[in-house]
């Protein structure tokens, strides 16, 4: 929903600063997720979280979360556990 979306992006903007990194990607993507049919009844946005921290190093950055290779940033779970409260605080 294009209401949700832009809040979103609002929050975004407010935890990360006006020109962070806002990465597009090709869609549709072969992922299987089952918040579709929660959209179906409350209006919402979903949205992938990335891991780098600002790094170009797409050897390590670039896998998908089922690689066996994928490395999780544990640096980022402050900054998206406040992105997450200021989503639901508005």
């Amino acid at each position: 929903h294009a209401q949700q979306a832009s809040n979103y992006r609002k929050v975004l903007e407010k935890q990360l600063g006006h020109d962070y990194d806002q990465v597009s990607i090709h869609v549709p993507i072969m992922g299987a997720e089952d918040f579709s049919y929660y959209l179906q009844n409350i209006p919402g946005a979903f949205a992938l979280i990335g891991i780098a921290e600002g790094t170009n190093n797409q050897a390590q950055y670039g896998l998908p979360c089922h690689s066996p290779n994928y490395v999780f940033n544990d640096r980022l779970l402050d900054l998206v556990m406040r992105t997450f409260v200021d989503i639901v605080s508005d």
